[in-house]
């Protein structure tokens, strides 16, 4: 009887233990993911996104693949888009520039920023 009872007792133990090993381990606060390795899949799934969004669009032979015209265009294609970008955060720039020295200009000659 004593024998069963021990046998018993180390058969649930180790299914226990064994249990407990297999379980998903959280890496974060209430078993979530850690803020970083959430952030990394994220950026993933924007990558594979991104890359199956371009060879839709460029893949002009329909392989699946870019080759190297298609890769040649898609960057033309982002160079031209970047350039685009840039012409309008410039345009942004001196705008919002030209019309913070506007008034600037308006409150001098208002007198409302005199130090009286």
């Amino acid at each position: 009887m004593k024998r069963l009872y021990v046998t018993s007792l180390l058969a649930l133990l180790t299914a226990g233990a064994s249990a407990q090993a297999n379980a998903p381990k959280p890496d974060g606060p209430g078993g979530f993911p850690a803020r970083g390795e959430r952030r990394a899949g994220q950026r993933m799934e924007r990558r594979a996104e991104r890359r199956a969004d371009a060879i839709k669009e460029f893949d002009k032979d329909g392989d699946g693949k870019l080759n190297e015209e298609e890769r040649k265009a898609m960057m033309e294609a982002n160079r031209a888009r970047m350039e685009e970008f840039r012409k309008a955060r410039e345009k942004g720039v001196r705008q919002r520039t030209a019309m913070a020295s506007s008034t600037m200009k308006a409150q001098s000659h208002d007198g409302s920023e005199q130090g009286t």
